[in-house]
């Protein structure tokens, strides 16, 4: 039984797909067609006629190009056939789709792959594309379009409107303030914010964060270029964030700004408008409100407030939620009709569905149980689509809830996972399923289609168990990666992958790995391979998670001690597993619990591998870290000393590697150079410390360097054990 290639195995190998399936990226729908993206093309299917994906790859179009006599996508280092493609491939395509317009018989699709905007011909009743051609060169992406295939999108001080030819329509200067602050994306990421401009229903309004960080501190970024970075760490000061509205018929702009609204104390508590974090923004259907949450600093508390979309004025409190931990709202709200809407709180414990009666001020839970919704899909005429995992808590399931008969039905049968897309203007939806011994199949309205995995191996070199164990009274899921062939009586070195953190769940009924060939690269090696998702993960409710609040490795240390404990005492894996040959591996808050292991555990690894670790949570951002530590202050200040690495490590006694890109935003190069500069500091501390960087990466390693840091991992790992 031969290995699998790493350039197989790895998602950014040039070889991945041949190991896993093509599936589609993003799913659109256009009078009576759907619209599947792939990562390298698409494909386009009308609902009587839906076919086994054959899908068009961008490769093979010639592509008219204004400026150019040739075809712009014509390189003959990318296969022009087939489903495999390669790391080139990814960078080049992965189109992002823009819009789709039905002008009989055309379907006039809009793409933006890399910085260019592709329109694409298709004739629908010859089934055919007609022609193809770059419409402009567009590098802008935070932009939004509107339903009449506007394009907006900021530059520091101003909105541009354009159309997709790239001809400006017109560019409108903001002002507030003398110019306080950028059209930016503020919190980091956090918060669920992922969206800079919002258009109203009706196409005259957008809504745009306006962000004012001069005051937040500015660090080094390690690489080549030399670049600073405006970084918020925890404790200091943050961004200002006020919401303005533009109106494209007045030309004028009006803002949200929290700071003067009525102080409004109520029996939970107030906001101090001058830190307060502002997300889930929402327009009201008829476009003349706008719906917001606004989150203290500490994110105990919020309460969610309406605004008048014509002046920017406050208009009314509508709820508010409090925690003695954290609170945190991601989503916006879903309006079914033109005075109710629903929103998510885990005000229960656990994610569920609530609504709200703008006209009768009535608020209702309307699911509940010992399960979480991730997700609302749509909400439209008292009908909500949404996904939770009340069937299978590492998988999920789609339901529709009808709030007029305040019942729920399930829409899925096969348990795994399922990303659901729906036709808010038809009744088209495409469900992609898939489960750990499943590579699943398309749904497209009940017309169900197979997706084969492409390797031609029938037997694998690994195989993979799922199951849980109890830790305090909770199933704890565990995944164990085997090697296919076990040898009786012989011992197998044992690899642990961590991660242990909020908002992850490792341990996923889908096909694929969780940890992007990890488990599988080390098993085929000899290995046995395991992960546990402990208290302090995602999607096991509020109880679960917070349990990590100002104690940020505790409860996943005990968690990974006793199931080290189960592994090699009580598990049917015992009598293989070797307790002297130990490593564990993980990446950012994996990398700290890797490292807060070395330093914790009752058990002794040989090696333990951290990537873009965490060290000092002092130095992490504001908004992660304050949720879970609480803010920076004098009370405060021993926590976040306690759960410092540099303040332990003295106690490390066996070999740590440690890997960081000098590039990372998101945990900057800064913190594993602070924990060297401590050991250096400790009497031949250093000796049991090696270091690795890759330089020009971010928050990780993309692109074809992955597969050498997974080469680097494995290579590492094997010295030891």
């Amino acid at each position: 039984m031969s290995k699998i290639d790493l350039h197989e195995l790895i998602p950014e190998g040039d070889k991945y797909d041949s190991h896993q399936y093509f599936k589609p990226t993003d799913v659109q729908f256009c009078h009576e067609h759907y619209i599947l993206l792939f990562h390298d093309g698409f494909g386009i299917y009308h609902k009587d006629n839906v076919q086994y994906p054959r899908h068009y790859i961008l490769n093979d179009l010639e592509i008219k190009d204004p400026n150019k006599p040739t075809p712009r996508y014509n390189t003959k280092y990318i296969p022009k056939s087939g489903h495999s493609f390669t790391l080139a491939h990814i960078n080049l395509y992965n189109p992002k789709f823009c819009s789709a317009i039905y002008t009989e018989p055309d379907i006039k699709l809009v793409l933006l792959v890399s910085n260019e905007l592709i329109q694409i011909e298709y004739d629908t009743k010859r089934k055919r594309i007609r022609q193809s051609s770059i419409l402009s060169r567009f590098s802008h992406l935070n932009y939004t379009i509107n339903r009449d295939g506007i394009i907006a999108y900021p530059s520091f001080f101003s909105i541009t409107l354009s159309d997709f030819n790239g001809n400006i329509i017109e560019n409108f200067k903001i002002t507030y303030k003398q110019n306080r602050g950028e059209i930016k994306l503020p919190s980091r990421d956090e918060f669920g914010i992922h969206k800079l401009l919002h258009w109203s229903p009706d196409n005259q309004k957008i809504a745009f964060y306006l962000t004012d960080d001069r005051k937040v501190a500015h660090f080094p970024v390690g690489d080549l270029a030399q670049r600073n970075v405006t970084y918020p760490f925890a404790g200091m000061e943050s961004e200002t964030v006020i919401l303005g509205i533009f109106d494209i018929n007045t030309k004028k702009s009006v803002f949200i700004d929290c700071k003067h609204d009525p102080v409004i104390a109520t029996a939970q508590q107030s906001i101090c408008h001058n830190s307060s974090y502002l997300t889930g923004i929402t327009w009201s259907p008829d476009s003349k409100h706008i719906l917001l949450f606004e989150l203290e600093r500490s994110q105990k508390y919020y309460q969610a407030k309406k605004y008048s979309a014509e002046t920017g004025e406050f208009e009314e409190f509508l709820f508010d939620e409090a925690s003695p931990t954290y609170v945190e709202p991601e989503h916006p709200f879903y309006f079914v009709n033109e005075h109710q809407f629903v929103y998510l709180s885990q005000l229960s414990g656990h994610n569920h569905l609530y609504s709200y009666d703008l006209t009768t001020k009535e608020r209702q839970q309307l699911t509940s149980g010992d399960w979480d919704i991730d997700g609302v899909y749509v909400a439209k005429k008292n009908l909500i689509y949404y996904s939770s995992n009340q069937r299978n808590c590492i998988g999920n399931d789609i339901f529709l809830f009808d709030l007029t008969t305040q019942t729920s039905t399930l829409i899925t049968q096969e348990k795994g996972t399922h990303q659901f897309s729906f036709d808010r203007n038809s009744d088209l939806w495409v469900d992609l399923y898939s489960s750990m011994k499943d590579p699943g199949h398309l749904n497209f309205n009940n017309h169900i289609i197979p997706l084969h995995c492409s390797h031609k191996r029938k037997n694998l070199p690994y195989s993979v168990e799922v199951d849980t164990i109890s830790i305090d009274n909770d199933p704890i899921y565990y995944k164990a990666v085997l090697p296919k062939k076990i040898t009786e009586k012989k011992k197998y070195p044992v690899v642990f992958y961590v991660y242990g953190g909020p908002h992850i769940q490792l341990i996923q009924d889908c096909w694929g790995s969780s940890t992007k060939g990890f488990e599988e690269m080390m098993a085929q090696e000899g290995y046995f391979v395991f992960m546990i998702d402990p208290h302090g993960s995602a999607k096991r409710g509020r109880a679960f998670e917070e349990k990590i609040y100002q104690n940020i490795n505790v409860p996943q240390i005990a968690d990974y001690d006793r199931f080290i404990d189960w592994v090699i005492e009580e598990s049917p894996y015992k009598e293989h597993i070797n307790p002297k040959k130990m490593a564990i591996y993980g990446w950012s808050f994996g990398g700290y619990m890797t490292i807060s292991m070395l330093l914790n555990s009752r058990h002794t690894f040989q090696i333990g591998v951290a990537g873009g670790a965490v060290v000092d949570w002092r130095m992490y951002e504001v908004m992660y870290t304050e949720r879970y530590m609480g803010i920076r202050n004098a009370e405060t200040e021993a926590i976040y000393k306690k759960f410092d690495l540099k303040e332990h490590i003295h106690k490390l006694k066996t070999p740590l590697y440690l890997i960081h890109c000098d590039s990372d935003t998101t945990v900057l190069w800064r913190h594993t150079l602070s924990l060297l500069k401590k050991a250096n500091s400790i009497k031949n501390l250093c000796t049991l410390i090696d270091y690795y960087v890759f330089p020009g990466h971010g928050h990780n390693v993309r692109g074809i360097e992955r597969v050498a840091l997974m080469e680097k991992v494995k290579g590492v790992i094997g010295r030891y054990v």
